[in-house]
């Protein structure tokens, strides 16, 4: 198993998840767009609805 930087990332590299969700079917935001629902929260609404498109959600 791949080393994590923390304990929340520790779960995305399980062998199971890993085979489950592979990187390119994981949607990605920046740690910015996730701390509060300021001014960002329209743009991490976009960047989720462009990562759902592109997964074909």
């Amino acid at each position: 198993m791949a080393a994590a930087e923390d304990q929340g990332s520790a779960l995305l590299v399980h062998p199971a998840l890993v085979k489950l969700y592979p990187p390119g079917r994981r949607i990605y935001l920046p740690e910015r767009l996730t701390v509060c629902g300021g001014p960002m929260l329209a743009e991490a609404i976009d960047r989720l609805a462009a990562e759902a498109e592109r997964l074909g959600r």
